[in-house]
């Protein structure tokens, strides 16, 4: 039923999501139908909150592939990149535990696309 409601209606409705608490929730509804997709997908985009592992934990539950994934996301989609208010990464030595766990390429990639972030600003939208 919610398919057939106006975009505008649809988009108030998925507003009262909050993009880090109901992550899956979101992200079930991209998955569901296109038309959702296009909207729920610049709220997903709108905070992205990721804790990274300390390099006392295990190396294969470390949320860097979640951060490269977001990244390459905003880099190559300006729309989302535009969509982007909030970004917090917390580590206390995440340099040393990327270094362990990412390619070269993809930390590259991953500096590129923050620095990229910081450049572009709010824009006053948020």
């Amino acid at each position: 039923m919610l398919q057939h409601l106006p975009p505008e209606i649809t988009l108030e409705v998925l507003r009262n999501f909050d993009p880090v608490d109901d992550r899956r929730d979101l992200l079930s509804l991209c998955y569901i139908l296109r038309a959702f997709r296009d909207l729920a997908q610049p709220l997903l985009f709108s905070k992205f909150d990721v804790d990274i592992e300390t390099p006392s934990s295990d190396p294969d539950t470390n949320d860097f592939a979640a951060l490269a994934l977001f990244t390459r996301a905003v880099d190559s989609r300006h729309d989302l990149q535009n969509a982007v208010c909030e970004l917090f990464i917390r580590s206390w030595d995440a340099p040393q535990l990327a270094r362990n766990t990412l390619s070269a390429e993809t930390l590259e990639m991953l500096r590129i696309g923050i620095l990229k972030l910081f450049e572009a600003g709010c824009r006053g939208r948020c």
